[in-house]
């Protein structure tokens, strides 16, 4: 038996999808993107006064919190499939495989325009990096034996997870560099 590595790196990010409400829509979403107050609000501390930043009590129908915690429909991390590179390594830290087009095994729709009528936040944090590595034993690779599995946010698709001959890979970690954070409003009638 012998131990391989599998390593993803290149483009990716962390992205929710989330239900708000229609008061935080209507206080929120025709603010400029760039806007402090809301980026201060969703990004740094939404519990801190700051011009801009108008709605600091949890219990205000208006408060958003942090981006990351609004993800009552999905919450995905991973490379994008269409910015990444993936490498298997064997024993001998030789590169043995390589792909920049890897075949996704299926993918998990999640879109602001599918969900019932209501309001919707989608936040995101884009990186550059590493994001997935992973080790498996096997007699030998198998480039069939390998599939990626993804979550499509609202035509973001990320690879999420991956199996080797059936088992799910434990993802030991990465190292990712921010490059932008950004939201999206939606109002579904």
């Amino acid at each position: 038996m012998k131990t391989f590595k599998i390593e993803m790196y290149g483009y990716g990010g962390e992205i929710v999808l989330g239900t708000i409400t229609k008061e935080a829509y209507e206080h929120w979403a025709d603010r400029d993107e760039e806007d402090e107050g809301r980026h201060h609000h969703l990004f740094w501390d939404p519990y801190e006064e700051q011009e801009g930043n108008d709605v600091i009590d949890d219990d205000d129908p208006r408060f958003l919190g942090m981006w990351h915690e609004i993800d009552d429909i999905t919450h995905t991390h991973g490379a994008f499939y269409d910015r990444c590179t993936v490498e298997v390594i064997d024993e001998d830290d030789k590169t043995i495989w390589q792909t920049e087009d890897p075949e996704i095994e299926s993918t998990t729709i999640e879109d602001p325009d599918d969900q019932p009528a209501g309001y919707y936040f989608k936040g995101w944090s884009s990186e550059k990096g590493h994001f997935f590595s992973a080790e498996f034993d096997a007699e030998e690779f198998d480039p069939k034996k390998l599939k990626f599995f993804a979550t499509n946010v609202d035509c973001d698709v990320v690879i999420d997870s991956v199996e080797y001959d059936g088992n799910t890979l434990d993802n030991d970690g990465g190292d990712t560099i921010g490059k932008s954070l950004g939201q999206e409003f939606y109002e579904n009638l």
